[in-house]
């Protein structure tokens, strides 16, 4: 595991008071429960009133925070924040509060996040990686780094080490959550005019055909059923055509392929998403990476599904031939269409 020994985020001083986000929705105590305190007996020997216990616990954290050596401001009651220039965010807040007997300090990584099933395993690797601070996902879809330690237990170089993690962490963690709102449209694809001269590959009974050019393209034997695999000519490309009766959501079929690919190797990541139409069908593109037994391979997927089934045409070659072969592949995606 991670441990933060030396923070590389520089501690700057806050520029103006700004409203937290995101913080514990949990209730505040205000002046009115220093007023409900009972009152001490009046005399020249009376003891004098005991401070309520969170209010003792609030200075107690604050004396910690005095002497952590951290730049701070007071925003709230019993609320401080920390600010540091990040890495990959211009500014990371961390909020730090005392909460009945804990110290709560926390980062708002992003908001309304609604992570996706590969950036959930990322988060969840990076969870393991740090021990000071985890990320969680709240009510409201916020993504937080985070940390609750008890303050009995709790000082200064503690306190400031705790609040350097969460910063590193939240820094760490923004951009595995940066991402486009919406998958790009890529230009759309369409049969070339000598169709006639091409090679027909007949998908789901009919419902759905590929035409291909056999003097770049060569079938290939395999055993398995629903599936037709091409070889290019030239050599370094690969192309399966999977095809499935069953009918998927659209939205999941980036998410399941990325999850099969996991299963060959834990680090696959997904580096370009899309759609395009191709021939008066909308067909949802991915491309993404992974390692063979070493190889580093690179995938291009085009896919659809609907009331014919699901069909995917997967496209493979080296990670360093993608960006040649990335034309020849869409040149021969053109092929397809599901006739009307």
């Amino acid at each position: 595991m991670k441990t933060i020994q030396n923070c590389r985020l520089h501690n700057t001083t806050p520029a103006r008071r700004r409203p937290l986000c995101g913080f514990l929705h949990c209730a505040v105590i205000t002046a009115l429960a220093l007023a409900a305190a009972p009152a001490a007996a009046p005399g020249p020997l009376a003891a004098p009133a005991a401070l309520p216990a969170i209010q003792q616990n609030a200075d107690l954290l604050l004396k910690c925070l005095e002497k952590s050596g951290l730049k701070y401001e007071k925003v709230g009651d019993a609320v401080w924040r920390v600010v540091y220039q990040g890495e990959n965010r211009q500014e990371v807040i961390v909020a730090i509060k005392s909460y009945e007997d804990l110290a709560v300090i926390q980062s708002v990584v992003a908001e309304n996040a609604r992570p996706t099933a590969d950036q959930m395993f990322q988060l969840l690797r990076l969870n393991f990686e740090r021990d000071l601070a985890k990320l969680s996902v709240l009510k409201d879809n916020s993504v937080v780094a985070l940390n609750e330690t008890e303050l009995r237990i709790l000082d200064s170089p503690a306190l400031k080490r705790i609040v350097q993690a969460v910063a590193v962490l939240a820094d760490d963690a923004t951009p595995i959550l940066q991402k486009a709102a919406d998958p790009a449209q890529a230009s759309s694809l369409s049969l070339p005019r000598e169709r006639d001269q091409l090679s027909l590959l007949t998908l789901l009974q009919g419902k759905a055909t590929m035409r291909y050019d056999p003097s770049q393209w060569k079938p290939q034997s395999i055993n398995a059923a629903g599936v037709s695999q091409l070889s290019y000519l030239p050599g370094d490309l690969w192309v399966k055509v999977i095809t499935e009766r069953i009918e998927v959501p659209v939205d999941s079929l980036p998410d399941i392929v990325l999850s099969n690919a996991k299963d060959e190797d834990p680090n696959a990541k997904i580096v370009k998403r899309g759609w395009r139409m191709v021939n008066g069908t909308r067909l949802t593109f991915l491309e993404y990476e992974l390692s063979i037994k070493g190889i580093q391979v690179t995938f291009y997927n085009h896919m659809c599904s609907g009331p014919f089934g699901t069909i995917q045409i997967a496209a493979w070659t080296g990670r360093s031939l993608i960006d040649e072969f990335r034309p020849v592949i869409e040149r021969l995606v053109s092929g397809f269409e599901i006739p009307r």
